[in-house]
């Protein structure tokens, strides 16, 4: 082939090279030129393809937004069910906790007034008995007086029982010693017991 063919061949391709670059480079959004490496599209339509992929990946579409409410939801309901788990297990803490204090009051107001009780009727009993027992002191004091004036009686008359008379009048003197201190233990037991409610 001679030099001139060539040059005639070479431009005829730059030509043809020349037409295509202007359309890849010219070409609307839609163009695609077909070269002889297979199918380029124009800039055009690179940048376009390009834009829409770009916002394909950052742009959520309806779908996604609405799984992500659905999401949101979920959570939001669970979390409320949590808490409406939590408040009725506090709740019931408290109501039972208040239970055990009024149970506990209640048994301590019965023990406090079985004991007020039986402090009484203990007072009482002491009482009573310490009562009892200086009466029977007292009837026999006074029995031993009675005696001892007899006694005197009898001395005076038959002038002979000083020994009787003064038996007499010691035993009336022990009995009423007795009836005293059996008087002061009462008060003191009394006392004792007043003090210990």
């Amino acid at each position: 082939m001679s030099v001139d063919q060539d040059i005639k061949n070479s431009s005829e391709q730059l030509k043809a090279d020349v037409s295509l670059t202007h359309q890849i480079v010219h070409g609307d959004a839609n163009t695609e030129v077909m070269t002889e490496g297979g199918p380029v599209p124009s800039w055009a339509k690179v940048a376009k393809d390009g834009e829409a992929e770009i916002v394909a990946q950052f742009e959520p579409t309806v779908g996604t937004i609405n799984e992500h409410a659905a999401l949101v939801s979920s959570e939001a309901d669970r979390s409320k069910a949590e808490a409406d788990r939590s408040g009725s297990y506090v709740q019931g803490v408290a109501d039972e906790g208040a239970a055990q204090l009024q149970a506990i009051a209640s048994k301590g107001a019965e023990q406090v007034q079985a004991v007020d009780d039986a402090g009484n009727a203990q007072l009482q009993a002491v009482n009573t008995a310490g009562a009892d027992r200086i009466a029977e002191i007292e009837t026999a004091g006074q029995s031993a007086e009675a005696a001892a004036d007899r006694a005197q009686g009898i001395a005076d008359t038959f002038g002979d029982v000083d020994s009787a008379v003064t038996q007499a009048r010691t035993e009336a003197d022990r009995s009423t010693a007795e009836a005293s201190k059996a008087a002061q233990n009462n008060q003191s037991s009394a006392n004792h017991a007043d003090r210990s409610e």
